[in-house]
């Protein structure tokens, strides 16, 4: 009943809005948002969407987090545990629908500049692809008109190595230079199996337990197939992506046009040629990094074999093949969940 009464509420707002910024109303705003995932270019492709004329931006100032608004991975902001409310008590600007403090739908379209006329907002939250409740908590923002869900994958070997480096250039979550990519590696790869070693088809269900939180486990972030399950069974379409090819230089334009019908916006509009040649968050570039901060040839060919039946998942999930660059160590057996097999080395 809650349930209905609120979707009626978010359709009655979406048709009376006359605003003419439509944050300024208490419906959805977003046309489409970037989920992810980490380290594989979300950076950039927003930011060449948000250099379109009829694109609407957030945090376009803020560098490398621009578009990171990770409102529906905000456990804080969606409280497992209704709060209660009677007449208009609760804060940020929530609603107080049946006595319960609803989500603060409102503050979220105000982090947004004016979205007037047909102009086009969206986001760009990596943390979105791997959280549980993301998929719901958009849903049920945006019920009356879903956006379109963007998903950039890249291959999760090399996607997980340069999580790492970027956490050791930015000594962050404790990292340092001295820090050791297949120490870190070797740490994820445990408590992962953990997980998972009694219910190695888990990702199969159709709507995946979450595991862990989002940047909490490197090895479960590059479980694709599992994450895209949840969103499809949110209701969702995802739109998939793969690193490789979507920033190959000669197809690098076409692409981005490709992307920009995809969310309803004209790509005459804008020299998708010239944007793509911009280049971002590219700091990392002129970092020193050290051999411990690559993967081993053992630990790759470790990661390589537990990737592989998810790898070979997504593919079937998708219909249809991944990128070459993805059928990395091919030949590479054994157990990636035994650690007697681990070399000996000091700090491990």
């Amino acid at each position: 009943m809650r349930a209905a009464l609120l979707l009626g509420a978010a359709a009655a707002a979406q048709q009376q809005c006359t605003q003419r910024c439509r944050n300024e109303c208490n419906a959805c705003i977003l046309s489409y948002a970037i989920i992810g995932a980490r380290k594989a270019g979300t950076t950039s492709l927003y930011r060449w969407i948000s250099a379109h004329p009829d694109a609407v931006g957030y945090g376009l100032n803020r560098g490398p987090r621009a578009g990171e608004v990770m409102y529906f991975s905000s456990d804080k902001l969606f409280p497992a545990k209704p709060v209660p409310c009677f007449g208009n008590t609760c804060q940020q600007g929530r609603a107080c629908v049946n006595n319960v403090c609803q989500p603060p739908h409102q503050w979220y379209n105000h982090q947004f500049p004016c979205v007037s006329g047909r102009k086009v907002a969206g986001e760009a939250s990596v943390a979105y692809l791997v959280h549980a409740e993301a998929p719901k908590r958009m849903f049920e923002y945006c019920s009356t008109a879903l956006p379109k869900i963007i998903a950039l994958l890249r291959e999760p070997i090399a996607r997980y190595e340069s999580q790492f480096q970027m956490r050791v250039r930015l000594k962050t979550r404790g990292y340092t230079p001295k820090s050791a990519a297949d120490a870190d590696m070797r740490r994820d790869v445990h408590a992962f199996c953990g997980l998972t070693k009694n219910h190695a088809t888990w990702y199969l269900h159709p709507k995946p337990t979450g595991l862990f939180e989002p940047a909490r486990n490197g090895v479960y972030e590059g479980v694709y197939v599992a994450h895209l399950k949840r969103w499809r069974h949110a209701g969702f379409s995802v739109h998939t992506l793969f690193f490789e090819e979507f920033f190959s230089e000669e197809r690098q334009a076409d692409h981005l046009r490709d992307v920009l019908r995809y969310i309803g916006l004209d790509p005459t509009k804008q020299d998708a040629h010239a944007t793509s040649k911009r280049k971002y968050n590219t700091k990392g570039s002129d970092f020193d990094y050290f051999p411990r901060h690559a993967f081993s040839s053992f630990a790759q060919r470790r990661l390589a074999v537990l990737f592989r039946p998810y790898n070979d998942g997504l593919a079937s999930f998708l219909g249809r093949p991944l990128p070459d660059a993805w059928a990395r160590w091919p030949n590479a057996t054994g157990d990636a969940c035994d650690e007697s097999a681990w070399p000996r080395r000091p700090g491990w």
